[in-house]
């Protein structure tokens, strides 16, 4: 009985270390690559929640934007600018307007006669 006992407390075969220390690897990298892969999902978050707030900003400056040329569009203001700057714009004359029409597949240019450039109406500067 004595040889019994003696043969089962033998030393420990390289065996038996061989695959403790592969199993100890796989626990370790597994565990090292769940919290490189926890990190890694943190930090796409963050940038997520950065690019989404940058996203509100940019879309609330689009929206004064809108706001902004809307105002600076309107007839009313247009009007405003250009007797402030002292322009000469005014709605053209009849015989200024050229009327293109499209007669048989060919285009034609139609004007009531012809038009002329009037010195005055450049020399004219306040």
């Amino acid at each position: 009985m004595w040889r019994r006992v003696q043969s089962r407390n033998e030393v420990v075969g390289a065996d038996w270390i061989l695959k403790a220390a592969l199993v100890c690897l796989f626990v370790g990298s597994s565990a090292g690559g769940y919290l490189w892969q926890k990190r890694q999902v943190h930090k796409l978050g963050s940038e997520i929640h950065g690019l989404e707030r940058e996203l509100e900003q940019l879309e609330k400056g689009n929206e004064l934007l809108r706001q902004r040329y809307s105002v600076l569009a309107s007839p009313g203001e247009l009007d405003r600018r250009v007797e402030q700057f002292g322009m000469d714009l005014r709605t053209p004359a009849q015989e200024q307007i050229l009327r293109l029409t499209e007669v048989n597949g060919r285009s034609e240019v139609n004007m009531a006669r012809p038009y002329e450039y009037s010195s005055a109406r450049f020399s004219r500067r306040d």
